[in-house]
């Protein structure tokens, strides 16, 4: 579980430090940095996803405008994994022409400095050594997505839970029925390569595919299953299987993913995430998942959520606007980010008493009273 995130010198973030909880809702007003949150956890993760250079994830652009063109990008994450503290470095340099470089990268475990990256050589503490093993690196991109560390190495479990951290921006006019391959990438934040993901998880965890279809058969009325038809030789597709009445008896029709509406398909993506990443104890990041949905069809979802989140010991930070969701959980869980005019993002928790006023909270949002 992520438990601390500082940022600095990163898009609309200077000395920003911020601790989600098991739930945690973000809110403010536009251009407040609640995407920018979650890109700066996504370009991590995919730092260590595979071979991907520094410049692609975080270029010139991306610092702090305003701030001084010297000044690296620094990152930290703090994360309790297995009950294990972990602590991850990452510092960024940009020369005179903008070009990054990673300058420093570290993480402790306990306390206990098991990684560093000085910007030319990266130095592991090896079993059966006295000291380090030392690796000379360019830095273009991380040596811990490219070094083969093995199942055993003390680092395993937080790179685990990074390489698995979940950060989605559902947009489900993006979700295609016909998949030609399986992902191993995982599923892509707009959820493109839904159907993709999809067939390579049923495939992977059948009982985890019987747990999300339970609950859509909840959620979507007359459903009752799915099949991925093979079309060609290489490609197959998504469907949903709807019953026509009540009885199995007279019969069900076959809906392509990319023929169910909009809410729908919103339906299928937010169980299959809550099952695939909350029931496993992950970390889900998400940005307005209420998006074309109806009042009702959020609530289930949300109970649901808060379910496995104390169940399974996952973890869900959610960015909303939608006032039912504000009001069931932003006095709770609820942190407030904001910035004068063009400056720094600040972030802070929503007191209970806030919600005393004699309004909902959503209410007070709405007024601009929430800051004052």
């Amino acid at each position: 579980m992520l438990t601390r995130l500082c940022i600095d010198n990163y898009r609309c973030f200077l000395n920003f430090e911020f601790r989600p909880g098991p739930f945690t809702l973000v809110l403010g007003p536009n251009g407040t940095g609640k995407s920018s949150l979650l890109d700066a956890l996504y370009c991590i993760h995919r730092l260590q996803s595979g071979w991907t250079h520094v410049g692609d994830l975080f270029p010139a652009e991306s610092r702090y405008r305003g701030g001084a063109p010297e000044r690296p990008q620094r990152f930290l994450l703090e994360a309790t994994v297995s009950d294990i503290p972990f602590s991850y470095e990452l510092l960024i340099e940009h020369d005179r022409r903008g070009r990054a470089r990673l300058a420093r990268e570290a993480m402790q475990r306990e306390g206990r400095r098991l990684y560093e990256f000085d910007g030319t050589h990266a130095h592991l503490p090896m079993a059966g050594s006295p000291g380090d093993s030392d690796f000379p690196f360019q830095g273009h991109m991380s040596p811990l997505a490219a070094l083969d560390l093995g199942r055993k190495s003390p680092l395993a479990p937080f790179l685990d839970w990074l390489r698995n951290l979940w950060v989605i921006r559902p947009v489900p006019q993006a979700m295609k029925a016909e998949t030609s391959a399986t992902t191993t990438w995982g599923l892509q934040p707009d959820l493109s390569n839904f159907a993709a993901w999809f067939q390579n998880l049923v495939q992977e965890e059948p009982r985890l595919a019987a747990r999300i279809t339970r609950s859509l058969r909840a959620v979507l009325p007359g459903f009752h299953g799915y099949t991925l038809a093979r079309e060609t030789e290489k490609t197959r597709t998504l469907r949903l299987l709807f019953r026509g009445g009540r009885r199995a008896t007279e019969g069900s029709a076959g809906f392509a993913l990319d023929e169910l509406s909009d809410g729908q398909r919103m339906l299928v993506a937010l169980y299959a995430l809550l099952h695939e990443v909350l029931g496993t104890g992950g970390t889900l990041c998400l940005d307005e998942p209420e998006n074309y949905l109806a009042l009702p069809e959020i609530q289930p979802w949300l109970d649901e959520v808060r379910d496995q989140v104390v169940d399974r010991g996952g973890q869900v930070l959610l960015i909303s606007h939608h006032p039912r969701v504000i009001n069931l959980l932003a006095t709770r869980y609820g942190y407030w980010f904001d910035r004068k005019g063009m400056g720094p993002v600040k972030a802070r928790r929503i007191a209970i008493q806030e919600a005393d006023e004699g309004l909902p909270v959503s209410e007070l949002v709405s007024r601009g009273w929430i800051h004052e």
